[in-house]
């Protein structure tokens, strides 16, 4: 496999505007083929910006968004489509849909693409449900029938319901209890290591960042600052990334505390 075949998503140059205000400007990022990379920044930093850059919900205003070496910032809308068949995608608000049954939340692109039978995307889900801790009774509920903990599992086995080959999320373990958390880890572990999925997540919870994560990108200042293997955060000797995972107050990144 070429150098460019391992990297599964390259950003390059990337630009991000809202009028006046640039939130990206110039990002570069590489994320190689099955690894799993921890985003992280100060709040408002542009984190959750740029994954909706790459999942095409927002135009970029320059650079390249590179998916298995197709620049998808060129593609026309139809192509884009197809290739966000290939991303799963756990939202932070968990995005369910309130008129749905869990079931068909979960398995709503594989039903809508008409990939299975109504029967058969019942099972699926139940399927899904136990992989994220969740019994076979949960499928028919609905969203609020269900705790922020559980409607974020949900999610999660949305997201991996079509076996997908990137897996974007954002916050994943936020809201859960230490136990659940770590059993979602688990899980998005072994997609990376068995299939070879490449999953990229924001996330604020430093404590273990060393142990969830392979690669680590500081985004900070419109930029990416430092992005590495996380067995390389301590000999980084870079001030702000420790700052960041060490949970300091004092540093080169200014937080903004209300009194």
């Amino acid at each position: 496999m070429s150098a460019d075949r391992e990297i599964s998503v390259r950003v390059t140059g990337l630009v991000k505007r809202f009028h006046d205000h640039v939130v990206l400007d110039g990002v570069d990022l590489e994320v190689p083929r099955g690894s799993s990379l921890a985003l992280i920044g100060p709040s408002a930093c542009g984190k959750t910006v740029l994954l909706k850059c790459l999942l095409g919900l927002y135009h970029a205003d320059g650079g390249s968004i590179e998916i298995d070496g197709q620049d998808v910032t060129r593609l026309s809308r139809a192509d884009q489509d197809e290739m966000m068949k290939r991303i799963g995608v756990l939202f932070q608000q968990n995005a369910l849909f309130d008129s749905m049954p869990i079931w068909e939340n979960i398995c709503f692109r594989l039903l809508s693409e008409k990939q299975l039978t109504r029967r058969a995307a019942k099972d699926r889900a139940v399927e899904l449900l136990a992989q994220v801790g969740m019994g076979p009774e949960v499928a028919d509920l609905f969203p609020a029938d269900l705790s922020g903990g559980m409607q974020k599992r949900v999610g999660l086995a949305r997201a991996i319901a079509g076996n997908p080959e990137i897996l974007i999320l954002d916050d994943p373990t936020a809201g859960l209890d230490p136990i659940l958390a770590h059993a979602i880890d688990r899980l998005v572990d072994n997609l990376v290591a068995q299939n070879q999925v490449t999953a990229i997540a924001i996330t604020g919870e430093m404590n273990n960042i060393r142990d969830r994560y392979r690669r680590v990108a500081l985004l900070h200042d419109q930029k990416i600052q430092w992005q590495g293997r996380t067995t390389e955060i301590d000999d980084s000797h870079h001030a702000a990334l420790m700052q960041m995972v060490e949970g300091e107050a004092e540093g080169p990144i200014q937080m903004l505390v209300e009194a």
